[in-house]
C-alpha cells in the first residue's frame, strides 16, 4: 500500500517535462536552441510556405501531364448482313475503295449496302473511282537518275571521311573552273 502512495504522488514522465519546462520559464532561462526570433521565424514560414505553392503547382502540371487511363478498345461490331454484301460485292468484281465508296453514300442515305449498289448515282462514282485507279496505274516510274531526289545532308552531320571526300571534289572543281579562294 505504500508503495501504490508513492506512485500516486511521483509525476509521470509527461508531468516531469512540464513541470521542467515551467521551472526553466520560472528561472528566466531557456535552451539557446529553443529561442528563434521574430525576423527568422518569418523567414522560414515564408519560404516554407512558397515551397508548398510550388509544390502545388507541380503537382497541378503533373495531373496535365500525366496520361489518362486507357479505355478499352472495343472491337467494331459488323452487321452480318453488311460483312456478307461486302463479300458478295468483291465475288463480283469490285475492289475494296469502290465497295467503301458505295458504303459511305449507303450509311448517308439509310440503306444497306446491296442495296444501294445499283443506284445511278453510285455506279457513276464507282466509274470514276475506276478512272483514277487507271490514271494512276498509267502514270510511268521515275526511270531516270535526275528524277530521283537525294536527301539533304549537313556537312557537319558527315563522317570525317565522307567530309574529307566532299571537300576535295568541291576543291578540284573549283581548281578545274578557274577560281580561286580570294
Amino acid at each position: 500500500m505504500a508503495e501504490q502512495e508513492e506512485l500516486q504522488d511521483s509525476p509521470t514522465p509527461e508531468e516531469e517535462s512540464v513541470t521542467s519546462s515551467e521551472a526553466e520559464e520560472a528561472e528566466g532561462e531557456t535552451p539557446p536552441e529553443d529561442t528563434v526570433s521574430r525576423a527568422e521565424f518569418d523567414k522560414v514560414y515564408a519560404r516554407a510556405k512558397k515551397a508548398e505553392d510550388a509544390m502545388k503547382e507541380y503537382r497541378e502540371q503533373l495531373a496535365v501531364l500525366k496520361p489518362k487511363p486507357k479505355t478499352e478498345t472495343t472491337i467494331p461490331q459488323f452487321d452480318p448482313e453488311e460483312i456478307e454484301s461486302r463479300v458478295d460485292l468483291r465475288l463480283r468484281g469490285y475492289n475494296k475503295e469502290e465497295i467503301d465508296y458505295a458504303n459511305r453514300y449507303a450509311k448517308a442515305a439509310g440503306q444497306k449496302l446491296g442495296e444501294i449498289i445499283n443506284d445511278p448515282f453510285v455506279q457513276g462514282g464507282i466509274e470514276k473511282v475506276r478512272e483514277r485507279a487507271k490514271v494512276e496505274q498509267a502514270k510511268p516510274a521515275p526511270s531516270s537518275r535526275a528524277a530521283v531526289q537525294k536527301e539533304e545532308v549537313s556537312f557537319a552531320k558527315l563522317p570525317m571521311n565522307e567530309q574529307r571526300r566532299v571537300w576535295s571534289e568541291a576543291l578540284a572543281k573549283r581548281q578545274r573552273s578557274g577560281q580561286t579562294f580570294e
